[in-house]
């Protein structure tokens, strides 16, 4: 990634965790406070692959750009929570993608040794053509 592009990532990834909650994505009061150490996803190593799956990927909105989600990996690299902090414009491709990084697992992260929890706030890129539905 260009140095240029790179920062730009950051800097909205940033801005991203500044931002309250959108009011769809629901606090409750007795979960956990989101994990105050703030990684990138090049930081995480996944022992699983993300699949972004749905069967009705095709049906409701089109593709306006990235599901964006904050995600807290506990840890032992469990996706323990995940939230849509910006929608592709696809309910079900947001959906999927939630549900995808979900089932992900990654290799705890080590901060000076010891494992600790993590927020996640990454970009999930779906191809255009998933959120157009099919003219019959």
């Amino acid at each position: 990634m260009p140095n240029g592009l790179q920062t730009l990532v950051s800097v909205s990834l940033v801005a991203l965790l500044c931002q309250p909650l959108r009011a769809d994505a629901t606090t409750d009061a007795a979960a956990p406070a989101w994990p105050e150490k703030v990684v990138a996803l090049e930081q995480l190593e996944p022992l699983t692959r993300f699949q972004l799956r749905n069967r009705y990927l095709v049906t409701k909105g089109k593709v306006t750009g990235p599901s964006v989600i904050r995600s807290h990996v506990d840890p032992t690299g469990t996706v323990t929570r995940a939230v849509l902090l910006t929608s592709c414009g696809n309910t079900d491709l947001d959906e999927a993608a939630l549900h995808g990084l979900r089932e992900m697992r990654f290799k705890p992260f080590l901060d000076r040794g010891e494992a600790v929890a993590v927020t996640l706030v990454v970009p999930i890129h779906v191809p255009a053509r998933l959120g157009k539905s099919h003219q019959w």
